[in-house]
């Protein structure tokens, strides 16, 4: 079942159709489609929970009492060696071209080219670590108005006549303003992407494509009515909010606790402003559940990199109890008590009743099968992952 099927039946509305339903969605239907993506998202999100404990070195780990776990960074090594092996800045772009098409394909081309070049390096890397590490990684993209230059002033070339209309008394000096402006618009990108972790999502899951992407995050009330003044509400500013983000391919929404502090409006971009990345790791692209087709690279390797964890944190505990011995003090408690106290265990003499004994503690020897057990893990995580 998709998200769109399981979707409680509040209205006819389909989300992104703006032929059937060219009038803005309500906040009834977009908090409805929020808690039920939330639902059919729920695995998912755990699941990147889970992947993210691999990459932070966070996941616990068994160790006996006393001993300190110790979990080694080969799930974030192998996440970031895939990352380096993509060239995000050599991207291999085709467009079908055909026989009367050719010139129109090739200005495409070049203007997809054009677009991802001007896309900062560090978020193309993190798109491309996000599908190694969640198996879907997400890009939003927007308008930046302070990087779109403003025509030049026509009052600085002209004067107004009584009928209100502008007159240009300068004509070479308002053709060469003119001119300077579009040549500099040419090289300008005003548009700006960022990064959203998965997490934070749930989207049209329909194999028709994503139609609509609602974001929710947490933040604070003092956050969001510093933002949006307009927005009233009587808890205090450290109280946090579910702040909701609502987009299609025409309106977008802002939605603070379930109360609109943007209500829909047109975005104007004409498409959804949500890129998703999907390296289609699992077996099937547009079917089954959302945890079982986007599938980071350690999600096969988890149990392997449990074992690691555990054999290097017996190896570690066993050769700490080499490094630093123990002594048995073995005699009457009353002498025995004062001599462990006063016992100097480096360059030192000591000097101790003839009826105490001072024996070192029994050691455990090192299993040489431990090594090899190591190995032959590790050899597993790189045979199903990447080499390092």
């Amino acid at each position: 079942m998709t998200l769109q099927e399981s979707l409680p039946s509040i209205s006819n509305r389909v989300p992104g159709d703006t032929v059937l339903n060219p009038g803005p969605p309500s906040l009834e239907y977009i908090t409805a489609l929020a808690r039920d993506g939330e639902g059919y998202f729920k695995a998912f999100h755990t699941a990147c929970n889970v992947e993210e404990q691999y990459y932070f070195l966070t996941r616990p780990t068994p160790a006996p009492k006393g001993a300190e776990p110790l979990r080694p960074a080969t799930a974030r090594a192998i996440i970031n060696v895939a990352t380096d092996h993509v060239d995000v800045n050599n991207l291999a772009i085709d467009v079908p071209i055909m026989e009367r098409s050719k010139a129109r394909g090739e200005r495409l081309k070049r203007f997809y080219q054009g677009v991802w070049l001007n896309i900062k390096e560090p978020i193309l890397r993190t798109a491309v670590r996000h599908s190694f590490a969640y198996g879907v990684a997400w890009i939003k993209f927007g308008f930046s108005p302070h990087l779109w230059h403003d025509a030049p002033d026509i009052g600085s070339y002209g004067e107004q006549d009584s009928d209100g209309d502008w007159q240009i008394t300068d004509q070479a000096g308002w053709r060469e303003a003119l001119t300077e402006f579009m040549e500099r618009r040419k090289l300008l990108f005003p548009f700006r992407a960022e990064n959203i972790n998965p997490q934070e999502l749930v989207w049209d899951d329909t194999r028709t494509g994503p139609k609509w992407v609602v974001r929710t995050v947490e933040s604070t009330v003092g956050d969001v009515r510093r933002k949006y003044q307009d927005w009233v509400t009587d808890r205090p500013d450290r109280a946090t909010v579910r702040w909701r983000e609502y987009y299609d391919d025409t309106w977008y929404a802002y939605l603070a606790g379930d109360e609109f502090v943007r209500p829909p409006t047109r975005h104007g971009i004409g498409t959804l402003p949500f890129a998703m990345c999907a390296p289609a790791n699992s077996l099937d692209w547009d079917a089954g559940p959302p945890e079982n087709r986007f599938q980071g690279i350690l999600k096969p390797v988890h149990q392997l990199l449990d074992s690691e964890a555990r054999i290097i944190t017996q190896i570690t505990a066993i050769l700490r109890k080499h490094a630093w011995k123990t002594l048995d003090v073995v005699g009457p408690p009353m002498k025995t008590a004062a001599v462990a106290d006063n016992y100097e265990m480096f360059g030192g003499l000591n000097e101790y009743p003839a009826d105490v004994d001072v024996r070192p503690s029994p050691e455990l020897p090192l299993p040489q099968e431990l090594f090899s057990q190591l190995q032959m893990v590790q050899t597993m995580i790189e045979e199903a992952t990447f080499p390092n």
